[in-house]
């Protein structure tokens, strides 16, 4: 077994070293581990408590006896990988506060709006997870552009889904050729959605706009998918008084 693996999968060397040595020795004393991985054997009983932690080795244990260490499976390596998944999760919403929190304090010090780009998925990933922080309900006007990526349709499927969750509701403008809706309005109810329909020769937007809380989102389609968060509650409120308008104007 190739000990920068174990490395890469979230061991230290001197683990690494220790459980390769197991698995490949098989049930051995601590000094014998010492030994044969050629670490100094106070590091080693320490490097092996930690292995008992991690589930990737057990100690043999019986009175009047000396303990020995035997390596489990290596399939139990999983914990390891998932274990750092879901660290990477906490440090992600960590971060993802800190960003939203501290911009807040940076933008009222200075007395500007924050605007962030961000391009592809990643950045409608990223205005997700920031609705979902901020906990608003939204305002939606769709671009006719937005059906072009398989990837996006899956994606806002999820969203969908986990908006709902939260409690978060949409108000959902889309423009639309003369054609009749195919969404089932238990679905729209489902989903905490209401929807209005506007002719696609009134409104013909290349880009998607969201507004919530103290924020508007624009993403934009037409040749890369590049979304734009600006935070300033002028600018967002700005917004939700053309949302309106638009809303008003027309009928359900």
């Amino acid at each position: 077994m190739s000990n920068k693996l174990l490395e890469q999968i979230g061991l230290t060397g001197e683990q690494a070293r220790v459980y390769s040595c197991l698995v490949s020795s098989g049930t051995l004393q601590a000094r014998k581990i010492a030994s044969e991985s050629m670490i100094n054997r106070s590091l080693v009983y320490r490097i092996l408590k930690q292995l008992i932690e991690f589930g990737l080795i057990i100690e043999n244990s019986s009175p009047g006896s000396v303990s020995t260490f035997t390596a489990l499976h290596p399939s139990k390596l999983h914990a390891i990988v998932k274990r750092k998944e879901d660290d990477l999760k906490i440090a992600d919403q960590a971060l993802h506060e800190a960003i939203s929190s501290l911009g807040s304090q940076f933008n009222l010090t200075n007395g500007k709006p924050s605007v962030r780009f961000y391009e592809g998925l990643d950045g409608w990933k990223i205005l997700h997870k920031d609705i979902l922080h901020t906990k608003e309900n939204i305002m939606l006007i769709r671009s006719p552009m937005d059906n072009n990526t398989n990837d996006l349709k899956l994606i806002t499927g999820k969203n969908r889904a986990e908006m709902k969750a939260a409690g978060i509701s949409i108000k959902l403008i889309v423009p639309i050729k003369n054609t009749p809706s195919s969404i089932d309005p238990k679905e729209d109810k489902h989903y905490l959605i209401e929807r209005k329909r506007i002719p696609r020769e009134d409104l013909n937007n290349p880009a998607q706009v969201v507004i919530y809380g103290n924020k508007v989102a624009l993403t934009s389609f037409r040749n890369s998918m590049i979304t734009t968060i600006i935070e300033d509650s002028d600018i967002a409120t700005t917004f939700r008084m053309f949302f309106d308008v638009l809303w008003n104007k027309y009928p359900k």
